[in-house]
């Protein structure tokens, strides 16, 4: 992981080990994680500038979608007045 952004990482885990996990069967009667699923998980990691940039878009577009999420439910709230 010594060329591994951290928010890089979180965001990479985020968006694709949930659904490698939950896939084909780490699920029973209980939710849990075995080590062939860490095991079995590729992880593609582009140089630590692509890294940045792609964190950079991440967060920029992500913070926006918040904004307008905020304003929809402010929107929402007024209507229901």
């Amino acid at each position: 992981f010594q060329h591994v952004r951290g928010r890089f990482f979180y965001f990479y885990l985020g968006a694709l080990f949930s659904a490698v996990a939950l896939d084909g069967g780490a699920k029973s009667t209980v939710d849990s994680l075995r080590m062939p699923v860490f095991r079995n998980f590729h992880i593609t990691v582009p140089s630590t500038e692509e890294q940045d940039r792609i964190v950079t878009f991440i967060e920029t577009h992500a913070s926006r979608i918040d904004d307008v999420i905020a304003k929809t439910e402010r929107s929402i709230a007024l209507l229901l007045e």
